[in-house]
């Protein structure tokens, strides 16, 4: 391994006995080779840093704390570590495709303008087995789809180390630290996904969504807080909540929910045509499929869904195409025909 390797890929520990030889493993295993596979040991009072030991592989640098710190403190005292002009992370539970860093690298070297890379990725259980391909923002929206969820996995991650900027992981918005942490960073760089599944994603009891669902929650709404006042908003309780409903799959809002929501996506298009916060284009093309998936989602409205989202000026924004209006003609109407034998 060179002094400065290509690639630095960052690999936080805590108590991650169960799935970190075959995390570790995915790594040592890539067809790209200019690499350091940094171990970050976060005081696990498991085997970890028992399994950690038994490698001897040049290129894996290892960092122990005495006690552990948090999600945000190990990642950040990773990054300052970290030799690579390119930053790569992978958690200690998920699996890296073998041609993943080969793949980004290639990428970013002839996309000198993307600071932020992601991509697609497979969920996989306790057992390793497949169950859905997930990563849905692969376009150059993936900013703007921010404001509304997470488009962007961790261990499918590889920026730019000159993309920093001096930004790091924030302790207070743990457990979902990399959220905020990606909308910091796309103010100032480009964050692209690509369509290739280049990561294992495993779902598990003991992943951190599992074990802290309100701490997520509370973390989640506070990011979309932020965002929302870098609009220029001022949002309360209540508004935030609707819009944290807004990105939760199934909705299925009442009429007067579908009126408040159109009223909502375009009050979010006027403050960003006067901040400018997102290329409008981009936002547009966000607010558009999200009046869509909202409207779909609420097919037990019937025909009475699908004729306020034709008439709202947000289906302009991005005219769906005729199979997405006969896929959501093919759940209205049943729904319709249903409500006139109740």
């Amino acid at each position: 391994m060179s002094a400065s390797p290509r690639v630095s890929v960052i690999m936080p520990v805590y108590n991650g006995e169960a799935y970190l030889r075959a995390a570790i493993d995915s790594i040592l295993a890539q067809s790209f080779s200019d690499f350091e596979l940094l171990l970050v040991n976060d005081g696990s009072t498991d085997r970890s840093a028992e399994i950690i030991e038994t490698y001897g592989d040049p290129r894996i640098r290892v960092l122990h704390a005495a006690q552990n710190r948090g999600a945000a403190a190990t990642k950040n005292r990773a990054l300052d570590k970290a030799r690579g002009e390119l930053i790569a992370f992978l958690d200690c539970d998920d699996l890296a495709h073998s041609a993943r860093l080969e793949t980004q690298v290639r990428y970013l070297d002839t996309h000198p303008e993307i600071g932020v890379l992601g991509s697609r990725f497979v969920t996989i259980d306790e057992n390793g087995k497949p169950s859905s391909l997930q990563g849905n923002f692969v376009s150059q929206n993936v900013f703007a789809s921010l404001l509304f969820t997470n488009g962007l996995v961790q261990s499918a991650i590889m920026l730019r180390r000159c993309a920093l900027a001096g930004e790091r992981f924030a302790s207070d918005r743990e457990p979902a630290e990399d959220y905020d942490f990606w909308i910091r960073l796309g103010r100032t760089t480009q964050l692209v996904n690509l369509p290739l599944p280049l990561v294992r994603y495993r779902i598990h009891a003991g992943g951190i969504s599992s074990r802290k669902p309100a701490a997520m929650e509370a973390a989640i709404s506070e990011i979309i807080r932020d965002q929302l006042t870098h609009l220029g908003l001022e949002p309360n309780p209540d508004e935030i909540e609707f819009h944290r409903s807004l990105c939760r799959i199934p909705v299925q809002f009442s009429r007067e929910q579908l009126l408040r929501a159109e009223h909502r996506l375009m009050q979010l298009r006027e403050a960003n045509r006067k901040t400018r916060i997102y290329a409008e284009s981009e936002f547009d093309a966000v607010l558009a499929h999200q009046w869509f998936i909202v409207t779909i989602d609420s097919w037990e409205a019937g025909l009475q869904a699908w004729l306020i989202y034709c008439k709202s000026p947000l289906r302009r924004l991005g005219p769906a195409t005729l199979r997405q209006h006969a896929s959501f003609l093919r759940r209205v109407i049943p729904a319709s025909i249903r409500a006139l034998f109740r």
